[in-house]
């Protein structure tokens, strides 16, 4: 159980972390963060979301789609992805 405790306290360390980066521009930082919360938690709906946002800010849309489309995988209702996926359907 423990470990379970340990792993939810890095995984939002994991994310909070890429938060910060993101919002100071430093994507690869970011990414990596992010990354490293995925190996914890691949299915973490607001992980793979941010994924989806700090793609689409480097204009890499394959590659957000790809991460808004499984937050839609998994939660069909995602409101955010689903505009994300729409806008960039348009733009392409």
């Amino acid at each position: 159980m423990m470990n379970n405790n340990m792993n939810m306290n890095k995984l939002t360390e994991y994310i909070e972390a890429g938060k910060f980066y993101f919002l100071n521009q430093k994507y690869n930082e970011a990414l990596q963060y992010f990354m490293k919360a995925l190996e914890i938690e691949p299915d973490d709906i607001e992980t793979l979301y941010s994924v989806g946002i700090l793609y689409e800010s480097i204009n890499e849309f394959d590659k957000a789609m790809d991460y808004f489309k499984k937050v839609v995988g998994l939660s069909p209702d995602h409101s955010d992805a689903l505009a994300h996926i729409n806008k960039i359907s348009k733009n392409e």
